[in-house]
C-alpha cells in the first residue's frame, strides 16, 4: 500500500459531524486516523469515532484519540461487530445529534 500523501488532505471539512472509522488492536488507533486528525481542521463540528475489533474495546480508544486531542468535540464512538445491527447504528447515529 502507497503511503498518505497528507499534504493532499483539504485543510478544513465542510461537514458539521465528522464519523471516523477504522480497525482498532489493543485498544489503538492506527496511526494514519492521528496523522489525519492533526492535519484536518475540525473546528465546529463533532467526531464520533467507530471501530471494528475482534476483541479491543471503544473505551481505550475513546481515552487515547480524547488525549491526543483534547479540543475536538468527541462524540461517543460506536464499536462494530458482526452481531451489530441496523436498528443499533442508526440509534448511533441520532444520539450524535
Amino acid at each position: 500500500m502507497a503511503p498518505v500523501d497528507v499534504k493532499t488532505l483539504p485543510d478544513h471539512l465542510d461537514c458539521d459531524t465528522l464519523l471516523i472509522g477504522f480497525p482498532v488492536w489493543w485498544y489503538q488507533a492506527p496511526s494514519i486516523i492521528n496523522t489525519f486528525l492533526s492535519k484536518v481542521d475540525t473546528a465546529g463540528m463533532k467526531v464520533a469515532p467507530f471501530i471494528t475489533s475482534g476483541g479491543s474495546g471503544m473505551e481505550g480508544v475513546e481515552s487515547q484519540l480524547e488525549r491526543n486531542f483534547p479540543k475536538i468535540d468527541w462524540k461517543q464512538g460506536l464499536r462494530i461487530t458482526p452481531q451489530t445491527t441496523d436498528a443499533q447504528l442508526n440509534a448511533w447515529i441520532e444520539s450524535l445529534n
